[in-house]
């Protein structure tokens, strides 16, 4: 089915909405309102029927919801995006066509990741807030509480790095992992 019928929320730095992996090209409609409510609210942010909503959560402001580094536009591909034909990588690793896992499925993308201040907590809870109210399910839901717990774990791990020198950090990691997980 390569992902006909499945809505795939995607939290991070956004995407480039003209990339071509998230052409319409011979998509399904958007889910009927009883299946999802969402929309794409963001003013020249073009949506249709791959991506179904956009939007960007900043610390209670709505910032555009488009990617400014590229890094959720790579998830967003991966995860969903559509066939492009002749896809490259600068000219090599030459694909055709190339897809995304689930090239069918609908998106949406809430941006809550920004290159100088990373992900904030407040507003990483107000995007999954709002993916309920818009028609994500409580299984879903879960499923994306156990990714927040990991993506937590590995900041917290990288804040480690940082504060200490390569050798104090391998001679904890043991015990950190217990203690993490």
């Amino acid at each position: 089915m390569m992902g006909q019928g499945l809505i795939i929320g995607v939290l991070d730095t956004s995407i480039n909405p003209t990339h071509p992996s998230f052409k319409d090209t011979n998509m399904p409609p958007k889910p009927p309102i009883t299946k999802w409510k969402g929309n794409c609210s963001y003013a020249g942010f073009p949506c249709n029927n791959k991506i179904i909503e956009a939007k960007a959560f900043f610390v209670g402001s709505h910032t555009s919801p488009e990617d400014t580094n590229g890094y959720g536009t790579h998830v967003a591909s991966t995860t969903a995006g559509n066939f492009v034909k002749d896809a490259n990588v600068l000219g090599m690793a030459k694909g055709d066509p190339a897809s995304g896992i689930a090239p069918m499925a609908h998106l949406f993308i809430y941006k809550v990741c920004y290159p100088k201040v990373k992900c904030i907590g407040a507003d990483l809870y107000a995007a999954i807030d709002q993916a309920m109210k818009d028609g994500w399910t409580l299984s879903r839901c879960l499923l994306l509480a156990i990714i927040m717990l990991l993506f937590i774990k590995i900041q917290f791990l990288g804040v480690l790095w940082q504060q200490y020198n390569m050798e104090s950090f391998l001679s904890l990691w043991p015990e950190m992992m217990v203690n993490l997980l």
